[in-house]
């Protein structure tokens, strides 16, 4: 997945710079509290994980939306796309070749057994 990360440009513009800060403020403003180490990993790197309620105070007090900070694009795909008609039939159904072999599968044996409720 494609992400890009831009917690520190948005408070810059902001005029907020400092770690400490922003710790402060957010404790000020929301009365939750995040220790300046947290706040100066969430500004130097992009996170694998944040809680909600920590989106949630950095919206609350800088008055942002998570769109303003984050930025998620679709992976591209790499595996080899079907096409049905004008349509990219794996865009909308990723996994349908997985499903295709299952049903398949499924289906020559009830076929076999002449049981369609397995």
């Amino acid at each position: 997945m494609a992400t890009t990360w831009n917690l520190r440009s948005v408070l810059k513009e902001r005029g907020i710079n400092r770690a400490s800060e922003i710790s402060r403020l957010i404790c000020d403003r929301t009365g939750y509290q995040l220790s300046t180490q947290a706040v100066c990993d969430l500004l130097n790197t992009e996170p694998k994980m944040i809680r909600l309620e920590t989106i949630q105070a950095f919206c609350d007090a800088f008055y942002f939306r998570l769109s303003d900070v984050l930025d998620v694009l679709p992976s591209a795909a790499k595996k080899r796309r079907k096409k049905i008609g004008n349509q990219d039939f794996a865009a909308f159904y990723p996994n349908a070749r997985d499903y295709s072999r299952s049903h398949d599968a499924v289906s020559n044996v009830e076929r076999s057994t002449g049981n369609k409720h397995l």
